[in-house]
């Protein structure tokens, strides 16, 4: 149970601000937990929005309320996905060979590229937003907690099917202790979800289909992934995921 617990938290301290300031044990226990509880960062994350989504929605504009939501959830992931975003856009629209290309994504400093990538998520993650902030959808108001939970368990299947290019670093700490029966016990959050929402088979479907093709493409820039790429593609799955759930609300539920 201690490391259950522990792995948890390792969890929230790796992919989050939220505060927990206990120490834990780094071994190969605590972090198997850790990745089992992906989706358990996720559903915080999510939960925090559909809170203030349901609290405020029809009390203050759509586009304000879409602002706050990006905000909180800048906020509470701390920036480290938007970071990998930025890195991978640099390194991926350098045309540079793919030793090249690895060491741009090890460099700290954003490029020109790396502002234009991060402008367009933004303004991509507020527009789908206030689509939602503006929709009367219940269905789609639930699963926008599911957003972020299937970005982060996509991240482990990414993880656990594509090779790290280098055999140091934290993906490859991440991988050297993931299983599939750690990626099938991470899924069992999505049970609740399922039973809720039906809707949620469908957001699971096409999201296989983005970290597939993710994963085609970063074989192919970067003969592999490192944490920079997967923390691209948790930020890319977010946005993939609210534009499939928008294009739901839009033609499904209306």
């Amino acid at each position: 149970m201690k490391a259950v617990l522990q792995g948890c938290i390792l969890a929230f301290q790796f992919l989050s601000t939220i505060p927990f300031r206990k120490q834990c044990e780094i071994n190969e226990s605590t972090l198997k937990w850790a990745l089992r509880s992906f989706g358990i960062v996720g559903l915080i994350i999510g939960g925090a929005l559909l809170g203030v989504l349901t609290l405020l929605q029809g009390i203050i504009p759509s586009y304000l309320l879409a602002v706050l939501l990006l905000t909180i959830w800048v906020l509470l992931t701390g920036g480290l996905h938007l970071d990998g975003w930025m890195d991978t856009a640099d390194a991926a629209g350098s045309n540079r060979s793919i030793e090249e290309k690895r060491e741009i994504l090890k460099d700290s400093r954003a490029g020109s590229f790396a502002v234009i990538a991060c402008i367009l998520l933004v303004i991509w993650k507020f527009c789908l937003l206030y689509f939602l902030a503006d929709s009367k959808s219940q269905d789609g108001t639930v699963l926008l907690t599911a957003v972020p939970v299937l970005a982060r368990l996509q991240a482990l299947w990414l993880l656990y099917k594509h090779e790290t290019f280098y055999q140091r670093g934290l993906a490859f700490y991440w991988k050297r202790n993931l299983t599939f029966l750690d990626i099938l016990i991470s899924m069992i959050i999505l049970i609740p979800f399922v039973l809720i929402a039906k809707a949620v088979l469908f957001l699971i479907i096409i999201q296989f289909l983005f970290t597939y093709l993710y994963g085609r493409w970063a074989s192919k820039s970067f003969s592999g992934i490192n944490g920079d790429l997967v923390g691209a593609s948790i930020e890319g799955a977010e946005v993939w995921n609210l534009a499939v759930l928008s294009i739901y609300i839009l033609y499904v539920t209306a």
